[in-house]
């Protein structure tokens, strides 16, 4: 049974004009490389992004720094156990919504533990399971709102290669994609906290030492403050296109 912190991602229902805006905005904003600042959607950010890595061969980074023109690799600090997250290489995702967490959250002024994570789920049939999201951080930094505007940088997958499938409690398999070559944005989307989905389901820990748990185990989690509230997370959105965008 799939942990119940792990939220499931809406589902999402595009009709023929909301694809026909995608590919509109792909051929005449994206494909042209131009690494230009993307303005206004017909969606939801996220739900935009959705829109793009599902259909195109593209990934994404977010980042607080919005003049980022090229990304060279670097050897990240990362407390996840496998090799692939600790390789030199430039680091995306092909899920729409942990990027955004990663371009809102503000890593710079706080000193932080911040347990996170997207991930399918092996299932008995031998499939995955649709991704689900987890985030955190210590209590007392989420007292301090360390939130930001930020930026998700649409790149170019041809480099990119997949995590490998791992047994985390279950198998599950990563939207963690690294690439050893340097790589040129096409685009790049500003994006604020409210364009977060999940801003108030992050959960909060009580010490550093629980949260650095995660990294032991995907299945049990000790320091987890309850939510107050969570609404549905089988949440189904339906896009239709309202409006022209990004022209």
């Amino acid at each position: 049974m799939i942990p119940s912190y792990w939220l499931s991602k809406p589902t999402l229902h595009y009709d023929a004009g909301i694809q026909g805006e995608l590919e509109h905005i792909f051929a005449h904003k994206i494909a042209s490389v131009s690494g230009e600042p993307l303005e206004g959607s017909p969606l939801p950010k996220w739900a935009f992004l959705d829109g793009l890595v599902t259909r195109k061969a593209v990934v994404l980074h977010g980042s607080g720094n919005p003049n980022i023109r090229a990304f060279s690799p670097r050897a990240p600090k990362d407390r996840s156990p496998d090799d692939f997250s600790k390789q030199t290489a430039v680091f995306a995702s092909d899920d729409p919504i942990w990027p955004i967490f990663y371009a809102v959250l503000d890593r710079t002024s706080y000193s932080l533990v911040m347990p996170n994570g997207a991930l399918r789920f092996g299932l008995p049939d031998e499939t995955f399971s649709q991704t689900h999201c987890f985030f955190s951080l210590t209590e007392a930094v989420q007292r301090r709102h360390p939130w930001r505007e930020g930026t998700v940088y649409i790149l170019p997958k041809g480099s990119f290669s997949r995590q490998p499938p791992y047994q985390g409690g279950f198998e599950v398999l990563e939207p963690h994609w690294a690439s050893p070559s340097p790589i040129h944005p096409l685009a790049k989307l500003r994006v604020t906290p409210e364009d977060f989905p999940f801003l108030d389901q992050v959960r909060a820990t009580t010490t550093r030492s629980s949260a650095e748990g995660r990294y032991r185990t995907l299945t049990a989690f000790p320091g987890l403050i309850p939510l107050a509230k969570r609404d549905g997370a089988d949440r189904a959105f339906r896009a239709r296109a309202p409006r022209p965008a990004c022209r």
